[in-house]
């Protein structure tokens, strides 16, 4: 293989590995938010951790840590 089309090939598959690591980035960031969404409206409804932990299925930890983001996010908007 001439030095060219080996270096054709080196950069494509750069960006096929650039493209797909974003794209798994962006879903494992759309989770998270999702996850805050759930456990800020669970939350809100009243249920307790437990209820939470029984209906999502995350732990108590990435509950109370997806609570305090979602704490945060309320108060960064209020004060914008």
């Amino acid at each position: 293989m001439n030095n060219f089309k080996w270096t054709q090939t080196v950069l494509k598959g750069i960006v096929k590995t650039s493209y797909e690591s974003g794209y798994a980035e962006g879903e494992v960031k759309g989770r998270v938010e999702r996850n805050v969404e759930i456990v800020r409206n669970l939350k809100q409804m009243g249920f307790q951790t437990q209820d939470i932990v029984k209906i999502t299925g995350l732990s108590e930890k990435e509950i109370e840590e997806l609570s305090l983001a979602a704490n945060n996010r309320r108060h960064k908007r209020k004060k914008e």
